[in-house]
């Protein structure tokens, strides 16, 4: 018996864990060995094992669409089993509490539970019929009809008969129904107050074992606690399904997970089931991962001895192979992540009012259900109604959706106050359709894409922020060692620059192509995707133009410069020309890093993680103030030495010192106003990021022309124009975005 408590206390249940041997005078009402059911060849439910004794409480946990309710159905026969096999105790009886129930009768509350004493009444007549016979009835006859009698009554007392009315009433009361409620037809009640009435019938059944599928769904506090002490001292066995686990910790002795089809089952509460739980997930994760590296280092060992082409070296990779192939590899455990979000974020943001309720009324004939309810709700408040079941929750929200009316009192909407209403009983959904064609029809006027990427986040925000930093890093180092090559190497000049720039480009964007291809299936290009779609095409529009208009903006601006420039001489206008590339090598990777900012903000804003959000925009600045010193610390040093790179002219290589001395102490700015506009961009707000750029060129252009042509200054005028161009930018942008900040730094706000 020590050995057993020992096992008892800290060990984990699987399939045949507890032995009659250790447990005489308990026995085993129900065993399920190796239970296996595919749908579609879909695996649900793969070997799953366990028993249950007389007064054991079992919870059944897991994901939704795991398979709970479908290892209970197969229990109660409604659904067959394809493999396994399943042992009831001789003559035990099991009761089944759906998770959604569809009463259409016309019975009265009381009327639907006393269904259920329907052999206690019909005996109770059996007796009065019996007494009336044995009035007039001598003899042998008499005595067999009192014979009839007795075995009547026996049965009646063991069906509780001379209490049967006061059982059903203590149920009810116990479940949240007053006296007056006994009388109300089902067919009015809400789905709460339907459940509790099956889950009243259910009880009243006394079955030795009760399945219940989500039981306090539909319950109010006082009847989750009343459930909580029926089940408790409850005679049979019951097995549960929920995610109450307040509920659970109170009620079971045994959980068992099923998790990608397989289950554990362990011994105690909710709360001892998540500690041993999550150490037995990190041993198996870590084992997983062991197994993982030793295949991966297996399958390199393989590839390098082929690659011998060796007879000797050939064998021994195929003897390693047949060793690899035979290896039993591990499931990886499922991860779990507590920090689901969910955002909702309206089209249009409402006034501070949102919502004004003055004495708001509401009757049924002549029982009032509420009167007198005011309240006023504001923006970003939430709200909890409670309740007892029945007193009008759901009422009142439908009474604000206008599905109802009112009886009296007003109710009033704030300026851009939209409603989105969550049933409870999913009453507006199709079971027939798709969840495709659900939503299709639900909002006909959004595209095939618009739906399937909604579901697309829905289900999923794909979260990958490094792999677009790494292509842009990729792409600005390939750029880099491009114009070495092209320029010193090969003697290209400005046209292997541009060939340069085109290749690293058209790398990035095949890389990205294939990484889609092979990472993420949602995206995955097909036929499909090859179809026209004119409002996708003008939204697409309505998005682009502002990032079209800025690169129109920068390359007019440097339009503009240039021919300032081409007036000051060829041999300024050859070190502008060389002068350019260097800054190409300067502000190229704080463009990447901005773009990188950019895609990391605006997957996690879609995602809804503002923390990683901000995270993504304070170190992606952080990456470009680095970036801007290391680049003024290497033009200022070495500003001859890469001006002779290109050329070798002396006066050219004079000039482009000049600008270079002067521009690489600037070049912390472009870091500065790249980040901002890469936070602007990640938000979505591209009409920031166009009038700063106007600004940028405007200025340079402005500042460029007097610098010029009235203090005839020579190329040392650009670095003083590009300055002005610089602080205008930072000028326009800078209290935009603390403002944004301050704002987004709000509970509950997100910039848009």
């Amino acid at each position: 018996m020590k050995i057993f408590h020992f096992f008892k206390k800290y060990g984990i249940l699987r399939n045949n864990v507890y032995n009659k041997k250790f447990e005489r005078g308990i026995l085993m009402i129900l065993s399920c060995q190796n239970i296996c059911k595919t749908f579609v060849e879909k695996p649900v439910l793969q070997n799953i094992s366990f028993h249950l004794n007389e007064n054991d409480r079992l919870a059944i946990i897991g994901y939704n669409g795991a398979g709970k309710s479908t290892l209970l159905k197969i229990l109660i026969g409604e659904i067959s089993y394809d493999e396994g096999e399943i042992s009831l105790k001789k003559d035990a009886s099991i009761g089944y509490l759906a998770q959604h129930q569809d009463h259409t009768f016309h019975h009265t509350i009381f009327d639907e539970l006393l269904s259920v004493k329907k052999e206690v009444i019909e005996l109770n007549e059996q007796m009065r019929t019996y007494e009336q016979e044995m009035k007039h009835l001598t003899g042998d006859a008499l005595e067999q009809k009192m014979n009839q009698y007795t075995n009547a009554t026996h049965r009646f007392e063991q069906l509780n008969g001379f209490a049967y009315k006061s059982e059903i009433t203590g149920i009810l009361k116990g479940l949240g129904f007053s006296e007056e409620d006994f009388t109300k037809e089902i067919n009015t009640l809400s789905g709460g107050q339907r459940t509790r009435v099956a889950l009243g019938k259910l009880l009243l059944k006394n079955p030795d074992i009760l399945l219940l599928d989500e039981p306090t769904n539909h319950l109010d506090v006082d009847s989750i606690r009343w459930l909580e002490n029926y089940l408790s001292h409850y005679k049979g066995a019951v097995i549960i399904v929920s995610h109450d686990r307040y509920f659970l910790d109170k009620i079971v002795n045994k959980v068992m997970e099923i998790d990608q089809g397989h289950s554990m089952l362990f011994d105690g509460n909710y709360t001892t089931f998540i500690e041993k739980r999550d150490q037995i997930k990190a041993i198996r994760l870590k084992e997983y991962k062991h197994q993982q590296q030793e295949i991966k280092h297996q399958q390199e060992v393989i590839k390098k001895l082929k690659q011998f082409n060796r007879e000797k070296s050939i064998k021994r990779a195929e003897s390693r192979e047949k060793a690899l192939n035979k290896i039993d590899v591990l499931e990886k455990p499922t991860e779990y992540n507590a920090d689901m979000r969910l955002s909702i974020e309206p089209e249009i943001i409402s006034g501070n009012d949102v919502l004004t309720l003055k004495d708001v009324s509401k009757s049924f004939g002549n029982k009032s259900l509420f009167h007198g309810l005011s309240a006023d709700i504001f923006r970003e408040e939430r709200v909890a109604l409670i309740g007892p079941n029945g007193t009008g929750k759901t009422t009142l929200l439908k009474i604000i959706c206008k599905k109802i009316s009112n009886n009296g009192g007003t109710i009033s909407l704030g300026a851009g106050v939209s409603i989105g209403y969550y049933d409870q009983a999913q009453d507006n959904l199709d079971d027939s359709k798709t969840i495709f064609d659900e939503i299709s029809d639900a909002y006909p006027d959004l595209n095939n894409t618009k739906i399937r990427n909604t579901l697309a986040a829905f289900l999923r925000a794909l979260g990958d922020s490094k792999s677009p930093l790494y292509f842009l890093i990729i792409s600005a180092v390939l750029n880099v060692f491009g114009d070495l090559f092209f320029v010193v190497v090969l003697k290209a000049g400005c046209n292997g620059c541009a060939v340069s720039t085109v290749l690293s480009e058209a790398l990035c964007c095949l890389f990205c192509v294939i990484y889609i291809q092979k990472k993420v299936p949602i995206l995955r290009l097909g036929k499909k995707w090859l179809v026209f779609d004119a409002s996708l095409l003008k939204r697409t529009i309505a998005y682009g133009w502002a990032s079209a208009m800025q690169q129109a903006t920068v390359q007019l601006g440097k339009i503009g410069i240039q021919a300032i420039v081409n007036t000051m001489g060829v041999s300024v206008a050859a070190a502008f020309a060389v002068v350019n590339r260097i800054d190409d090598f300067a502000y190229t990777p704080e463009q990447n890093i901005a773009h990188a900012m950019t895609a990391l903000m605006a997957q996690n804003k879609g995602a809804g993680k503002k923390d990683r959000m901000r995270e993504g925009f304070r170190c992606g600045f952080i990456l470009e103030v680095i970036y801007g010193s290391l680049v003024l610390i290497i033009c200022y040093v070495f500003a001859r030495p890469l001006m002779m790179l290109f050329v070798k002219d002396e006066e050219v290589i004079g000039h482009g010192v000049t600008y270079l001395h002067l521009i690489s102490v600037m070049y912390l700015l472009p870091a500065l106003t790249n980040g901002i506009q890469g936070f602007f961009r990640g938000i979505g707000d591209l009409k920031i990021t166009l009038i700063s750029s106007f600004i940028n060129m405007a200025l340079r252009v402005l500042a460029a022309a007097p610098l010029v042509f009235i203090w005839k200054m020579g190329i040392e005028a650009l670095p003083y124009s590009y300055l002005a161009g610089w602080i205008g930018m930072l000028v326009a942008e800078t209290p935009l975005l603390l403002k944004t900040y301050k704002t987004w730094g709000k509970k509950g706000e997100t910039p848009c």
